[in-house]
């Protein structure tokens, strides 16, 4: 630990009037102490250390009323995570900047694609056949959209071409002007800009910053063209069917509970998670079923020190936290 890290723990310490040993507030605070350590938390201030530390204590008690109000025994865990030192405010303007509108959500509903292909398995995780690389982090910029079109990119392309390769999300952060950069966007949108202007750079080539800055697109370098997009309808089994027949796809979800979430299969009545509050993008690699419960696999952009190794289960078949409300592929060239 940073010695001036060590001493304002020392100068907190003395000003924070324990009870015993034991209590539940001293308990906190050493868990704090361990957070810090864990996520190498630097705060340079005794104030800012104070207020991220009553920020930590608020959520852990909170997360602990969330638990403990779930079913009796449920299906996943909320704990102490990266953001827990982060107002519920401040965690939805940093990640959760997805740009979709209600008419888009009434589009995304009525658009169906008809598939006939082979009948979809039982479970099935296109990470263990070789379409999804290593989870990506997208730091503290609103850049969800980017990542979830591009998961869904290089899932295709995967596909179609048996060669795995990783595509530049900062492309789409500096130069898709109809979306906004670190302030959020949406896939489709992604899609057609570049549809409209020549494909995608490899991220060796336009490598990830996590800020916005001036378009530097290199169309001799285009790794990727597409030729538009399609959306795949709201139905669960038709989207497991998609996710089967055709690979990782972009779908958007009400992500106010991933803040604190370690593992398990996130299952929320929507009281408990408005699935109409859409606020985030990721992508959907596979699906399957454990005890009972049917579960979507998700890829997340939040690096892998969150979550199952930087993915999610969410319930299936129950439109969980608006899971299937909006889901997008791209159509390659």
């Amino acid at each position: 630990m940073h010695i001036k890290s060590l001493l304002i723990i020392l100068a907190l310490s003395s000003t924070l009037c324990f009870e015993p040993e034991h209590s539940k507030e001293s308990y906190i605070f050493a868990k704090f102490q361990e957070f810090i350590e864990v996520h190498n938390k630097q705060y340079s201030t005794i104030e800012e250390y104070m207020a991220r530390f009553k920020i930590f204590q608020n959520n852990y008690n909170k997360v602990e009323v969330m638990q403990i109000s779930s079913e009796d025994t449920p299906s996943f865990n909320l704990g102490v995570s990266k953001f827990s030192d982060m107002t519920t405010q401040e965690f939805r303007n940093t990640y959760l900047n997805l740009r979709v509108s209600v008419k888009d959500l009434v589009r995304a509903s009525s658009e169906l694609s008809f598939l006939e292909t082979e009948a979809a398995p039982a479970s099935y995780d296109w990470r263990s056949q070789g379409a999804v690389g290593p989870v990506k982090d997208q730091g503290a910029c609103g850049s969800c959209w980017a990542f979830s079109a591009v998961g869904n990119l290089e899932g295709l392309n995967y596909i179609k071409s048996k060669e795995f390769l990783t595509f530049s999300e900062q492309q789409l952060v500096d130069c898709d002007k109809v979306d906004q950069g670190c302030n959020g966007g949406l896939m489709e949108n992604a899609f057609d800009y570049l549809r409209q202007n020549g494909g995608i750079e490899l991220s060796k080539d336009y490598p990830y910053t996590g800020r916005g800055g001036k378009c530097k697109f290199n169309k001799s370098k285009s790794a990727l063209k597409v030729k538009g997009f399609q959306m795949v309808g709201q139905d669960e089994e038709q989207i497991k069917q998609k996710l089967f027949s055709t690979g990782p796809l972009s779908v958007a979800l009400n992500a106010d509970n991933l803040q604190f979430y370690n593992n398990g299969i996130l299952d929320l009545t929507a009281d408990a998670c408005d699935p109409q509050a859409i606020n985030h993008g990721v992508t959907l690699v596979g699906y399957g079923t454990q005890k009972g419960k049917d579960f979507w696999i998700v890829r997340n952009s939040w690096g892998s020190n969150w979550g199952e190794d930087g993915y999610f289960r969410i319930a299936r078949g129950k439109s969980t936290c608006g899971i299937n409300s909006y889901v997008v592929t791209a159509e390659l060239e």
